[in-house]
């Protein structure tokens, strides 16, 4: 039986973008591990300068997610690169403040507005 994707993964003008497909609780299972890799090869190479995570499917997430954002804020970092997420609902958008990464992490409202702000 094949399994969903949790994450569609692109690269464009050396962001990449991550598109939760659904509500995250979970990131630990063995089914997700490899796309997690994935992501953190692509962030470890250098192989993007950003990252932007399009949150307008993925209405709910935790502390699991929160991890692998921070691990990949903090590779990007080393490089000054920038991490962005953009389409928070409200619940979201609750969650990224509670945890204070709305100081650290740039916020936008959509997708295309997030987009122009890092390829500048």
């Amino acid at each position: 039986m094949a399994s969903s994707r949790v994450f569609l993964i692109r690269i464009e003008n050396g962001t990449l973008i991550l598109s939760p497909t659904g509500p995250i609780s979970n990131l630990t299972g063995p089914e997700v591990q490899p796309e997690v890799e994935e992501i953190m090869v692509a962030v470890r190479n250098g192989q993007c300068r950003n990252v932007l995570v399009d949150m307008e499917k993925a209405t709910f997430f935790g502390s699991v997610l929160l991890g692998l954002l921070s691990s990949i804020w903090r590779q990007l970092r080393q490089r000054e690169g920038k991490l962005a997420l953009c389409n928070l609902s409200t619940l979201g958008g609750e969650i990224i403040h509670a945890a204070r990464f709305d100081t650290l992490w740039e916020i936008y409202p959509t997708l295309e507005e997030a987009k122009q702000a890092l390829a500048q």
